[in-house]
């Protein structure tokens, strides 16, 4: 890890709980960022990993995006290597958002960021169903410390730069207490690592300023195995506010959306990258988090082949109780008093 000067370091008054208007007697429960949620940050396509920068296109509320990656360069035995953020990297930040949640979030700079053991990582990972060992931890941290993104809005006459920042704009070590500097296992009572890191801007203009952070269910998100599943259950979260079970309304996505938005791999063969999509459905319907779907697949007149798709998608009880209570939560952080409260978490403002 990059160890950082004692006085840059955060101090123990500033170990805040930022997001403490999200419940706390259910700790099932985390925060998703909206705009910077909906940047597809995380590449698959072993086409792009090798290529100096990648730029892509989104669309979020209707206004349009583009975001170009500069891919993080890690050393391994001396060979330098290009490493592009992905299902990996993703699954990290996530359980550091949680942690941040469950009260290990600092502010520094007026920036929003997150204490934390390799060890929580580690453990909150493998409780979940992903194990990756401390070094593969290690690499994703740093993976999303040095990956730049440039985010540039579309929808005005001339293009505006909104940000250009890394994933994670700082990281550093808090304090190592180790007898044994060899050792490549961490223990929370043996070697302990405390690591800081700060998010990225857009994280904390959505608590600060726009107030746009939604609940989620951490628990059945962090259960989902596919990457794909998980982007279609933080996209619902986000934009699915009204659901409701037997409701008759369904929220759908074209195949266009889902491939431009999540990243995945946009295979030759149309029929196999719905398949693909149709594979983290299923996977939604067996987490219960979508009652069903159904798929609307559009063809060529006089011909078989398939030229687009319209997924419909029908939230199951649970999701639409979950989405209930979010809603609940947005009320009361859009409020007066939820405005209130941040700044004197905060100190801001």
């Amino acid at each position: 890890m990059e160890n950082e000067k004692a006085e840059n370091l955060p101090a123990e008054k500033n170990q805040l709980d930022i997001f403490s208007l999200l419940d706390k007697d259910d700790m099932n429960y985390s925060s998703t960022v909206e705009l910077y949620d909906a940047i597809p940050l995380y590449v698959f396509q072993r086409t792009l990993k090798q290529q100096s920068f990648i730029e892509k296109e989104f669309t979020h509320k209707k206004k349009r995006y583009q975001v170009k990656l500069e891919p993080a360069f890690l050393n391994k035995d001396g060979i330098q290597k290009t490493k592009y953020p992905g299902a990996r990297e993703e699954l990290v930040e996530q359980v550091l958002r949680k942690l941040a949640c469950e009260g290990q979030a600092i502010v520094r700079g007026n920036l929003v960021g997150v204490v934390f053991s390799l060890y929580q990582v580690y453990n909150d990972l493998k409780v979940m169903g992903h194990t990756f060992s401390y070094e593969e931890i290690k690499d994703a941290i740093y993976v999303c410390r040095k990956t730049g993104i440039e985010l540039t809005s579309l929808s005005t006459d001339n293009k505006k730069t909104i940000s250009v920042e890394n994933i994670f704009v700082r990281m550093g070590i808090v304090s190592e207490d180790a007898e044994d500097e060899t050792s490549d296992h961490i223990s929370y009572e043996g070697k302990k690592e405390l690591v800081f890191i700060i998010f990225h801007p857009l994280v904390t203009e959505s608590i600060l300023v726009e107030k746009t952070f939604r609940q989620i269910n951490y628990t059945k998100y962090m259960g989902l195995k596919k990457y794909l599943a998980r982007w279609l259950f933080k996209k619902m979260n986000h934009n699915y506010i009204q659901a409701e079970y037997q409701s008759g309304n369904d929220y759908h996505l074209s195949l266009d959306e889902i491939v431009e938005g999540s990243g995945i791999t946009r295979y030759k063969a149309i029929s196999n990258t719905i398949r693909e999509v149709e594979k983290a459905l299923n996977e939604l319907v067996e987490k219960d988090i979508l009652e069903k779907f159904e798929i609307d697949k559009k063809k060529f007149k006089r011909s078989k082949k398939i030229i687009d798709a319209v997924f419909h998608l029908y939230p199951s009880w649970s999701f639409a109780k979950d989405m209930k209570r979010a809603n609940a939560k947005a009320k009361q952080i859009r409020g007066e008093g939820g405005r209130d409260r941040i700044k004197k978490i905060l100190n801001y403002g």
